[in-house]
């Protein structure tokens, strides 16, 4: 039965009779030349699809077309025994994995799988760690944390059995290695799913195990990869719970470390989100001078017309306004110049890269600046503009479009156009209605705001007919009396309540809500 088993890897390896769709008619029936097995063969195919189908032929639902792009090779073809499959199928799958092909790679590494149970039995640590290769594929090539944190639990069982053999002294270095990764991969997943508590104890589990990694005589080093994952996971895990204090202490010592091996583009990342942990502590000026950090990293990367620096610009304005918000004292003109720079930089580039989402938040941004300075006629033709781009990017009606409608007629209710307000908040609410519901927050915060105004124009239509303003309440002798009647007027004592007297008509002041 291995035998036959074997047989049947060797020609799904093979390839020899694989077929792929999308070929002529004519070709649907020849088998693949063996020039298509060598490697100038195989890259050449894998290259022609790519050109071909412009989208990724790694989602294709045929199993075979992903055993064409990746035949054995004609040396490859007399292996016949499982392990020496597997050696081949170790190799292939890394070289996957290095040239970032998910779809590809995934396929492989459950190639993997299957010849790990075959040739070493399901109790062995080395299923354990195929189980986490396929893990972090799916985690880290394809995005996909539930498939990511099945394999990965599926893996820690594994090497917690007895039959791993991990639990004694003299377990392969290896094995270790690749449980603690599998505590990083739990987290990452977790992570990916929202879940930050159960992903901060997966992190920790993972440190746990490397601090009794360290202490075995023969480890010099804990790879620094590893020391860097579990950094960046427990940071990201204490920030989305706001744990601000502990996500800053491990952000710290995750940008130490990529500082030492120059992974500028990952450093790059967590300067970004050590920020947000500064921030989140109120610590502006730290956030703002790591932020800076991030903004000359990018330029130093990337080119300047990049998403990459984009995105820097964007995110340094836009801790200058927090900054501003909370302490307007340290407003002037030439940090209002340099935010305004920073943001139009960041929206010229978006709009170059087509971006027209990302463009359109710019402009938001920038408004509500401009509102905060008394700009509002520049806020205003700036929140026009970004109607039309979310009516070309996200459609009428639209999530997006209604709340810039929401936000434009705030800005009229600032300038007291209460009529124009009530005409784009409606507009906003019936968008909210259509796309998110009327149960959602914003659907409510608008028809709220809506009815102030209708509260509002009723009070002041009726106070042009409304007689004087008068109360009624009781004295300290129980008997009713009016406000008018607490004056000096014969004998009765002074007014205890003199705000009463000589009132002018009745007027009221509504406060609007500005959706800050």
């Amino acid at each position: 039965m291995a035998e036959g088993y074997t047989k049947l890897l060797i020609s799904e390896l093979s390839g020899e009779e694989l077929m792929i769709e999308g070929r002529n008619d004519k070709d649907a029936d020849s088998p693949i030349s063996s020039d298509d097995c060598s490697d100038e063969g195989r890259k050449e195919t894998i290259l022609k699809e790519e050109n071909n189908n412009p989208k990724d032929i790694t989602a294709s639902k045929s199993f075979n077309d992903l055993e064409y792009l990746y035949p054995l090779r004609q040396d490859e073809l007399h292996l016949s025994e499982p392990k020496e499959l597997l050696t081949v199928a170790l190799k292939r799958a890394e070289e996957l994995v290095k040239e970032k092909r998910g779809g590809l790679a995934v396929r492989w590494r459950i190639k993997c799988i299957a010849l790990t149970r075959i040739v070493y039995g399901d109790g062995d640590w080395r299923v354990g760690q195929a189980h986490c290769n396929l893990a972090r594929a799916y985690l880290e090539l394809k995005g996909m944390p539930q498939q990511a944190l099945y394999h990965g639990l599926q893996a820690r069982e594994v090497f917690l059995s007895p039959m791993s053999g991990l639990s004694s002294l003299t377990a392969p270095i290896d094995g270790r290695v690749s449980l603690i990764w599998t505590y990083v991969v739990i987290g990452g997943a977790r992570l990916g799913l929202n879940k930050q508590a159960e992903a901060e104890k997966a992190y920790k589990k993972a440190n746990k195990e490397v601090l009794k990694f360290e202490k075995l005589p023969q480890i010099k080093k804990i790879p620094e990869d590893l020391q860097i994952s579990i950094l960046l996971g427990l940071g990201r895990a204490y920030l989305g719970q706001k744990k601000y204090d502990d996500a800053i202490n491990s952000f710290s010592k995750c940008v130490e470390l990529l500082r030492n091996v120059n992974l500028k583009t990952l450093l790059l990342s967590v300067l970004q989100s050590l920020s947000e942990a500064y921030s989140g502590r109120e610590e502006y000026e730290a956030a703002i001078h790591t932020l800076r950090e991030a903004y000359d990293l990018s330029i130093e990367i990337f080119e300047r017309c990049s998403k990459e620096v984009a995105d820097a610009c964007r995110k340094l304005a836009k801790a200058h306004m927090t900054e501003i918000y909370v302490d307007p004292s340290k407003q002037d003109q030439s940090l209002n110049d340099a935010i305004e720079e920073l943001i139009m930089e960041a929206y010229g580039t978006y709009t170059k890269l087509n971006m027209y989402d990302c463009a359109a938040k710019c402009l938001e941004e920038i408004a509500k600046h401009f509102v905060q300075m008394d700009r509002s006629k520049e806020a205003m033709d700036h929140l026009k503009t970004t109607i039309k781009i979310k009516k070309i990017s996200f459609g009428d009606p639209s999530s997006e479009l209604a709340d810039t409608y929401r936000l434009l007629g705030t800005v009229y209710l600032s300038q007291g156009r209460v009529s124009d307000a009530e005409k784009l908040l409606k507009k906003s609410l019936e968008m909210f209605g259509l796309t998110v519901g009327k149960k959602h927050s914003s659907f409510t915060d608008v028809e709220r705001t809506l009815n102030l105004i209708t509260v509002r124009s009723r009070i002041k239509s009726a106070s042009d007919e409304r007689p004087r303003f008068k109360t009624i309440f009781k004295s300290e002798e129980g008997r009713t009396k009016s406000s008018h009647s607490l004056g000096h007027h014969g004998k009765n004592k002074p007014s205890k309540h003199p705000q009463f007297d000589d009132r002018p008509p009745f007027t009221t002041f509504v406060k609007y809500d500005t959706f800050w």
